[in-house]
Formats: C-alpha cells, sequence, structure tokens
C-alpha cells in the first residue's frame, strides 16, 4: 500500500470567514525580509487594530503585498464592499504565491505549522465530532457556513495560514537545503506509521479522503504527528513537501 504523495485536505482550502478583531496567538518572531517602509496609508491603522498580529506580520515580511491590501481594502471599505472576503483572498493568493518557499523552511519553522494544523483538526475534532471533522478536513471550513460553528475556529485558522506564511518567509530569508521526498520516504513514514498502531484500513481511509469517514481525522492527526517523530527525516522531507504542495492549493 502507498499513500498519494499529496493529501490535500489536511489544510483548509479556504481560510474563510476570517473575522477582524480576533487576534492569532502565534510566534511571529525571526528575521524579516529588509525593505524600506514608506508613509503609511491612513486606513493602515483601521487593519491594524482589527488583526495587528496578521497584518503587522505581512508588512513587516510582505511589504509590497500588503501595500496593495491597504490600497484595495480601502476601496473595498468605502464602496460598502466584503472587507473580509477580500483578505481572505489576498491571504490564498499570497500562500499560493510563496507556496514553493515553504518546502525549504526550516524543520523547526514546519514543525511549527505541523503543531498549528494538528490544533485546528483537534479542535474541530473534539468540537464538532468525527464526521463532522471529516467533512470539514475534506472539504474545508465552508461546510459550517451558517451554522454556529462558523465563528468558533476563526483564531485557529488564522493561526495556521500564518504559520504558513512564516513558513515561507523562512524559505526566502534563510532557506534549508533539503532532498526533495521520495516514494521510499513516503513507504518509510507509512512503516513509522504502522509501528506506531495504525492499521492498514486506517492507511486506506487517509488515502481515500472520504468525507464520511469518521476516523479520518483522527487518522490525519496521527499522520501528522508520525511526520514529526520519524526519527531518519524521511518524514521530514515528506512535511516539506506536503506542505509545500498544499500551500499552493
Amino acid at each position: 500500500m502507498s499513500l498519494p504523495r499529496t493529501l490535500t485536505a489536511a489544510v483548509t482550502k479556504s481560510c474563510r470567514p476570517l473575522l477582524f478583531g480576533l487576534c492569532a496567538s502565534v510566534s511571529l518572531a525571526g528575521a524579516a525580509l529588509a525593505q524600506q517602509a514608506p508613509v503609511p496609508n491612513p486606513f493602515e491603522a483601521e487593519l491594524m487594530q482589527a488583526a495587528p498580529e496578521l497584518f503587522g506580520f505581512l508588512k513587516t515580511n510582505f511589504l509590497s503585498e500588503f501595500q496593495d491590501l491597504v490600497v484595495n481594502a480601502q476601496m473595498t471599505h468605502a464602496s460598502g464592499g466584503d472587507l473580509s472576503g477580500l483578505v481572505q483572498g489576498h491571504l490564498l493568493q499570497l500562500r499560493k504565491s510563496y507556496a514553493a518557499k515553504v518546502a525549504v523552511a526550516s524543520d523547526a519553522t514546519l514543525a511549527a505549522l505541523g503543531d498549528a494544523t494538528i490544533s485546528l483538526t483537534n479542535a474541530v475534532l473534539e468540537g464538532e465530532g468525527e464526521l463532522a471533522c471529516a467533512n470539514y478536513s475534506v472539504n474545508g471550513p465552508a461546510v459550517f457556513d451558517g451554522t454556529p460553528a462558523a465563528a468558533k475556529y476563526e483564531d485557529l485558522l488564522l493561526a495556521q495560514i500564518v504559520h504558513v506564511l512564516v513558513a515561507a518567509r523562512d524559505g526566502i530569508t534563510a532557506p534549508t537545503a533539503r532532498q526533495d521526498a521520495s516514494d521510499a520516504d513516503w513507504q518509510t513514514l507509512i512503516d513509522h506509521m504502522i509501528a506506531l498502531g495504525m492499521s492498514n484500513e486506517a492507511l486506506a481511509g487517509l488515502a481515500q479522503q472520504d468525507p464520511t469517514n469518521p476516523a479520518l481525522c483522527g487518522t490525519m492527526i496521527s499522520l501528522f504527528q508520525a511526520m514529526a517523530s520519524e526519527p531518519t527525516g524521511a518524514g521530514a522531507r515528506v512535511r516539506a513537501q506536503f506542505f509545500s504542495q498544499v500551500a499552493a492549493l
């Protein structure tokens, strides 16, 4: 048995909705890209007040993209448009643009991204149950639109996508030399998961990505944990490939 080399449902396919005023508790420490900040747009203060960690990070590390966002957000706000939708689309496009850089982020940064993804998946699993979590994992947070669950996981969603961007920044400023994950690396990871107690049935469910499989979220969490604990380096190479490919979706 072999897993597909890309399992896209582990990370949310969209980061919606993004509420302003909620602050993700993630560490944004590290070297910033050397850029000269211009005179700020007056609307910048509105964004900083709404989500200071997110927009502060973007300004420090992705300045030109942040400037574009501020201008577009000001126009959207003035016209009564969907500001959250604008920010959501901007973040997703930014994630896609720099997805390749995630593959050369440090092991520590990718481990933090894995932890953030585990935290998000665990929260949905505990809060909504196995079937809802499986549906969420495969189809993204849009499955909760119009329900009380829609606002419950926004902090964790925001933290997770910021961790992706932190990994991209890490890959830009201090790229890690790392071989691409091979089929042999995937097999090594599978063997490690089996040694940790995962069944062939669970592995099959992981590959199938069935949103009606109640065991899917637990198996996904086990996958991320196995990536972190695999001792030979194969798990780390798979993790780098996995998160880079998912970020590009």
